[in-house]
């Protein structure tokens, strides 16, 4: 997406399917608005550019050069009403014998693919290339955004801050990495925005060298974080080296380590947080809310909960990993089966 013009120019367009090839999304500053429901938007290429051909069964072939990541299916959603995510599969000859799949034959730069509904890949199949990102220099607006993918804002390590806020979007399907990544001096406001469906983190911040950023969640929800992995460090939403956010009114739950993790110094207030199940391998990740990383006896990491609810049998409501150092305070909450040693201190 690029404009001319001054800086924060408005971009309107209808509701759909969008695909782009440059490096960045989003390549100058502007607000960006998908008008009468959502669009759907990853870096590749729609079905209905690609030149099919039908092998019967549902099976669809056509040329194509270049790598292919992973292949998603916006008519068909899930429960969450998230868009499908086909299976890869290691053969033509799987995908003739497996509904919702994709094949690419390097060797002859050609994919096939076969739908639920066996019809020919059109607009709403997606053949994903890679991640989204926004360079450094941008102020930006998403609203009824749902970035495939997920999405990355390149670092920034200067003095200037840059923006970026969200409304009414979602990131998903990032298997490589967190599903929302922000590293450097940014300031970002998301606003009842979901980050889900990744192998990492759901909404990961990070410092970088001397700057950190600030950060506020409102409303937003992060979730399903960890897909196939078992090293339970995969967060619902985490700040590291000195980052500083607000989380106001989110949900985060069934994460492969602590749900809402702050670790390296990091600040961060919580108000009327609901925090659901950790599925972490390691039973000492499994908590709700968690400070500082683990027997980091130095770190100064500060998080406070108001109004907050976490934690069961299954998970601990809260753990502090730097007992020394790091705090917990908590006022009207709702926290069960907080950790031994850890003290949530009234304020």
């Amino acid at each position: 997406m690029n404009t001319s013009g001054g800086i924060y120019d408005k971009v309107y367009f209808a509701a759909g399917n969008y695909s782009y090839t440059s490096v960045s999304v989003i390549s100058s500053n502007h607000e960006v608005i998908s008008t009468g429901g959502l669009s759907y938007l990853s870096k590749g290429y729609l079905g209905s550019s690609l030149a099919w051909t039908n092998l019967g069964g549902g099976v669809f072939r056509a040329p194509m050069t270049g790598v292919v990541v992973n292949c998603f299916d916006t008519s068909v959603l899930d429960s969450n009403d998230d868009p499908l995510r086909l299976t890869n599969v290691a053969s033509s000859a799987l995908v003739t014998s497996t509904v919702n799949s994709w094949y690419r034959d390097s060797g002859a730069n050609l994919i096939y693919v076969r739908l639920e509904s066996g019809l020919t890949p059109s607009a709403s199949c997606h053949l994903s290339t890679g991640d989204l990102t926004v360079s450094s220099d941008r102020v930006n607006y998403l609203e009824n955004m749902v970035l495939m993918g997920g999405l990355t804002l390149n670092t920034n390590a200067t003095v200037l801050n840059s923006v970026f806020l969200m409304n009414g979007c979602k990131v998903l399907h990032r298997y490589t990495d967190n599903a929302f990544k922000v590293t450097g001096n940014w300031i970002t406001w998301f606003k009842n925005t979901t980050a889900a469906l990744t192998n990492a983190d759901a909404f990961n911040y990070h410092g970088s060298g001397s700057f950190s950023g600030y950060a506020i969640e409102e409303n937003c929800i992060g979730r399903n974080a960890g897909i196939g992995a078992s090293n339970s460090i995969n967060n619902g939403s985490t700040c590291h080296e000195s980052y500083t956010i607000l989380r106001f009114n989110g949900l985060y739950k069934d994460t492969e380590g602590s749900v809402v993790a702050d670790v390296n110094n990091s600040k961060s207030l919580n108000i009327s947080c609901v925090v659901g199940e950790s599925t972490a391998v390691d039973a000492a990740s499994k908590a709700a809310f968690a400070v500082a990383a683990m027997d980091a006896v130095s770190e100064t990491t500060t998080m406070w909960l108001d109004g907050c609810t976490g934690g069961s049998l299954t998970t601990m409501g809260a753990k502090n990993r730097s007992l020394l150092n790091a705090k917990m305070y908590a006022r009207k909450c709702n926290i069960s089966n907080v950790d031994v040693g850890t003290e949530l201190i009234p304020y």
